[in-house]
């Protein structure tokens, strides 16, 4: 008993002094336009990598789906997103990951066209229908999308990071089906 409040009173201490990080603000449909747009935010807007790179934020913020999860998605699954085919994802940590389903949504399709057509394209042609989307690691590919969002927060004031587009999907679920529907997904 003596060793288990020892190790209570340490880990209260360790929380007590940890640094709080600024909580994540939700992004926006204006803050995706903005970056999507911004022709410095992804760097030289014509090379396959910004392609990629455009593409994986639409989709992180369609889906709100983990980077990790971003990277089970292939090209021939975002085509079918765009001719009205669910997208298949296992989501979740390590101990309990389920399959989810993302259906196509004509807002979604309209959004990935208008800021993605030519770079689905473009990634289709380099990499191929059957690959992966992206097949860099998680760890680089979080760097590369936090590198965008962070820039862009810094010009609004805001916190933003890839986690800011699953909360902003949670909060986007909770407005049109409640919190018990957010729950449960």
């Amino acid at each position: 008993a003596q060793e288990r409040e020892n190790d209570l009173a340490k880990k209260r201490e360790k929380n007590k002094n940890r640094v709080k990080r600024p909580l994540k603000n939700a992004l926006n449909f204006e803050d995706l336009k903005n970056i999507l747009e911004s022709k410095r935010s992804i760097s030289n807007g014509d090379s396959v990598t910004c392609s990629r790179d455009r593409i994986c934020i639409v989709l992180l913020y369609l889906f709100g789906i983990r980077v990790a999860e971003l990277r089970e998605i292939t090209i021939d699954q975002i085509h079918g997103y765009l001719k009205k085919s669910a997208v298949e994802i296992t989501v979740g940590k390590s101990t309990s990951r389920v399959k989810m389903e993302y259906v196509s949504s004509e807002e979604g399709r309209k959004l990935l066209k208008k800021y993605c057509e030519a770079d689905i394209e473009k990634v289709s042609t380099v990499y191929g229908q059957n690959s992966k989307l992206v097949t860099l690691s998680r760890e680089h590919l979080t760097r590369r999308i936090n590198a965008y969002f962070s820039a862009y927060g810094k010009k609004v004031n805001k916190t933003l990071l890839s986690h800011s587009c699953r909360i902003a999907y949670v909060t986007r679920i909770v407005e049109k089906f409640g919190i018990e529907a957010a729950r449960q997904m």
